[in-house]
Formats: structure tokens, sequence, C-alpha cells
């Protein structure tokens, strides 16, 4: 029985995908470079029994010691062997699912254990873990992220029509849209920005609104790193709601920030909080980089001149609504003097300082944090540093020359 020239052509073919030397095979068993004459093909019966003894030694030897592994991570694995191993050893992951469709995205291992309230109510555990753009993003960015979507962000379960439309968002004045897009490199590209005006400001907005890339950008930096004020509620629920995909807004469950461990006889502003104590924040591995974010969004650096004094006095300030024990453990953190103030109306927690040593234990922490102010905060303190600099109030305060 003959096969024929063409099919024997596409079997043979089959060689091609030994490693290295699959195309060197190739051409042994074709006889040499060409195979425009059936003569020279080898699977052509006319060739010799002997031929094909030889092709099936070297096929075997190749199942043998090299293709299987090989069939192995390129069938059932449906992962590039390459791709594989820069996986493995640029990222130093053990375990992953799936490679994405861009040949530089890497999976990302998620872990409760870090988050504060791991044991409340709305979290889902899923196996779909994210995946982040293979120019690892730095943690402490990310910590820093987390601290500025604190301020400026929120994650949004909204009516749109009879369905239920998700948005992670943050929202900013438009002088500082270069902000924004730093923010979406450290998101490794995903989400759109606008700008629009609102109440004669005009405003710029990031925001990403696909289920997919919600799943698996947002939801792993924001599992990694818990939000520490009452908005981490609002992202549980955001979350809940997301990984049980609920579609139409009919079967939304009703949401009110709950008040953990029973503290309903608490003032309102003390009842939103998720940590049990000032000290539980505080010892959080990632408090001082997610508290530079934080400064990036509710802080400010200012002077004002008093009557009868020459020299202008520096203050910083940082606020927050319903926000009394993350004031608290920031006032701690920076071993300010003054006690924080709670504007009745608003619940909006204040804390500010402007005495000399307060001033230099706030220079003092964003001078050794490893994360810097990134926006036009930063600008605001470069500028705060310069008054001060030639300020004689402040002449005993260690200034940097860099920041």
């Amino acid at each position: 029985m003959q096969m024929s020239f063409w099919g024997a052509t596409v079997i043979t073919s089959l060689a091609t995908v030994i490693p290295v030397v699959g195309k060197t095979v190739l051409s042994y068993l074709w006889g040499g470079l060409s195979k425009a004459s059936r003569q020279k093909t080898l699977l052509d019966a006319g060739t010799g029994f002997l031929e094909l003894i030889k092709f099936q030694y070297v096929w075997n030897y190749f199942m043998n010691n090299l293709g299987a592994l090989y069939l192995e991570e390129l069938f059932q694995n449906k992962v590039k062997t390459f791709q594989y191993l820069e996986e493995l050893f640029q990222n130093k992951v053990k375990t992953f699912h799936m490679i994405s469709k861009s040949a530089g995205l890497f999976k990302g291992i998620c872990s409760y254990s870090d988050l504060p309230l791991s044991l409340l109510k709305g979290i889902c555990s899923y196996s779909d873990l994210p995946l982040i753009n293979s120019q690892r993003p730095n943690a402490r960015d990310l910590m820093w992220l987390v601290g500025f979507v604190e301020g400026d962000g929120c994650f949004s379960v909204n009516k749109n029509g009879k369905y239920v439309k998700y948005e992670f968002a943050i929202e900013i004045h438009i002088s500082d849209i270069k902000l924004l897009h730093k923010i979406k490199s450290i998101l490794g590209g995903y989400g759109s920005i606008t700008t629009r005006k609102r109440s004669n400001t005009e405003l710029a907005r990031l925001k990403i609104s696909s289920k997919y890339n919600l799943k698996n950008i947002i939801l792993p930096i924001f599992d990694k790193y818990g939000l520490l004020t009452s908005k981490q509620y609002d992202y549980l629920y955001f979350k809940s709601c997301l990984l049980q995909n609920i579609t139409f807004y009919e079967h939304l469950p009703i949401y009110e920030r709950y008040t953990p461990f029973n503290s309903t006889h608490l003032p309102i502003y003390e009842r939103y909080t998720p940590f049990n104590s000032t000290q539980d924040i505080l010892n959080l591995y990632y408090f001082d980089a997610w508290l530079v974010g934080f400064m990036e969004a509710e802080s400010y650096f200012s002077t004002f001149q008093v009557t009868g004094e020459s020299n202008k006095i520096a203050k910083f300030g940082i606020s927050q609504t319903n926000g009394i024990q993350i004031i608290t453990a920031i006032k701690e953190r920076l071993s300010l003097n003054s006690n924080p103030f709670i504007n009745q109306k608003t619940n909006c927690c204040v804390i500010d300082t402007s005495s000399v040593r307060g001033v230099q234990n706030v220079i003092n922490f964003l001078k050794k944090t490893p994360v810097k102010l990134k926006g036009n905060k930063r600008g605001q303190f470069l500028k705060w540093l310069h008054e001060l600099r030639v300020n004689s109030r402040y002449r005993n305060i260690n200034i940097p020359n860099h920041y």
C-alpha cells in the first residue's frame, strides 16, 4: 500500500514541533532540501522498509526524551514553553491557571490574610485571580493607590435601565489630570480618562467599568491592601454583587454601611470604621505608603500671616468624613500634639498643626517613606518647603534639599 506524496508531506511536517532541531529532522525525513519529487519522500513505499525504521527510531527518541514534556506543555496546559519559563523565573510564581491573550501578563496571587475584614459579610472567595501587566507594578505604588482612592475614588453599583452598572472611578480637578495618567500606568494601562464640568468646576475622571477588568485588575489590589475607612464597606458590597454576577437592578440586595461590633450606642462618626482600634491601623505593614496616598488626596500644605507677626506660619492639615479613628491613627503616626476636631454638621474630622515640631514631623515622615507624593500635591509640598527655608521661624528644622 502506498501513501500519497502530499499526505506524507503533511505527516512528516509534524516534526517541526520539535524544539531547536525540528527543521533539521524534517530535512532528513525528506531526504534533502527539496521535496519536489515524490521519489524523495521517505514515506513513499519505494524508499524501503529500512528508512521507515530510521524515522520510527528518531520519532520514538524524540517522544521519549523531549517531545512528551513539550507536548504536555503545549496541549495539556495550553501554555507556550518559553512564556511559561519567563513567567516562572521573572515573576517567581509557582502556580497559575492561564496565560492571557497578551504575552506580557502574569497571574497574581491573592490572599485574604491581610484583610482586616476577612471575616465580615460580603467577601466572596473566587479562584479566577488577577491578571496585571507583566511590567510588574511597584507594590508601594499599589499601597499608595489604595490610600488615594480612599479620598478621591469610589466603587459604584448603579442602575442602568433595568440593569446594573459596575464602575470603579477616581475623579479629581482637571489641573491634576497628569496624576490620573500615572495611576492608569500603575494599573497596567487599563481604564479610560474623560473630563466634565460640574458646578463650573472642570474635573478629570479615570474609570473602569468592564466586569472582566474589575475582577482581574481592581479586586486583587483592594483584596491585598484593604481600605481603612468606611469606604471598605462600599468595596465589599461592590465586590459581592460583582462576583455574584447580579445583572438586574431589582435583584440587588439593600445596602447600608452596617455597624460592626454592636456599636449602635456610639456617635455616628465613630460607627463607620472597619477596625476595632487605632492600633490595628498602625500595625498594618502598608500603612505608611497608604498614608502618603491619602495625604495626596486629603491633606494640604499652606502658610498664613498672623497680625503682628513678621514671618508667616506654616500649616499642615488632613481631614476625613466619619474618620475619627483614621485621623487619630494619623495623629499618632506623625506624632502631632494637636487633637482632632469634628464638625458636628458634616461629621468631618480634621487635624492640623502649625507648631515647629509638628511641621518637622510631617517633613520627616514624607522624607523617609519610599513612596512619594506624585501629583500637584507634590508641587504644593515643594513650594511649602521653599517657603520654610526662607522663614526664620523654621530656621532650626531639617529641610531636605531633594524630594
